[in-house]
């Protein structure tokens, strides 16, 4: 009877909400931690990552979930957790823009940006690389357009060695300049450019 007692009270116990610094823990969580004076937090284990690809320092069975606050300032400071894979930074928007060790918890969103700032001054905002690499654009994982570190830009070229270089591997494509129903093309095909123009009567 005793056995089955300390039994029963064991299971009630792991299975009932726990609450830290309240008696009353909300019975939709497992853990509630209150703070009675409302000036105390939560310290999230800080560790050094180096390389967000593999799960060290950390050790044992790694849970997806898992979260951390990264200490390491080249791989990026910042609270992340484990995506089964990889450490996934946590989108916290902090704003750190330091051009020498920028923080990658500050994001362009696909959705738009507000408070952007135009420059590359320390405490604005651009797009592009912070070291000495080239910037892609592509589509669909396809390269469509390049910003070499020297300034030159490639479009269909990835080796760009103008201030604009323009390639295609078909005939008949090229530029177009269009104002209203008037507009001018510039084409090759073979050696040969065609310049083509027309007016609001398709003259």
């Amino acid at each position: 009877m005793k056995l089955f007692t300390i039994l029963f009270f064991y299971c009630s116990t792991i299975v009932a909400q726990v609450g830290i610094g309240t008696s009353a823990p909300s019975s939709g969580s497992l853990l509630d931690i209150k703070s009675a004076a409302g000036n105390k937090g939560i310290l999230i284990p800080r560790i050094d990552i180096e390389d967000l690809n593999t799960a060290a320092p950390v050790t044992g069975d790694m849970e997806e979930s898992l979260l951390v606050y990264n200490t390491n300032i080249l791989s990026g400071k910042g609270f992340y957790f484990w995506n089964g894979s990889l450490w996934q930074p946590l989108d916290t928007n902090n704003g750190n823009n330091n051009t020498t060790n920028p923080d990658p918890n500050f994001f362009w969103k696909t959705t738009g940006n507000l408070g952007t700032d135009a420059g590359t001054n320390s405490g604005q905002h651009f797009l592009g690389t912070w070291d000495d690499e080239d910037l892609v654009v592509a589509t669909n994982t396809v390269e469509r357009m390049r910003v070499k570190t020297n300034g030159n830009v490639g479009v269909g070229e990835n080796n760009p060695d103008q201030l604009l270089h323009i390639s295609t591997a078909r005939d008949g494509q090229g530029i177009k300049i269009q104002r209203g129903n008037d507009h001018f093309e510039m084409t090759q095909n073979n050696r040969t450019l065609d310049f083509n123009s027309s007016n609001n009567n398709g003259a």
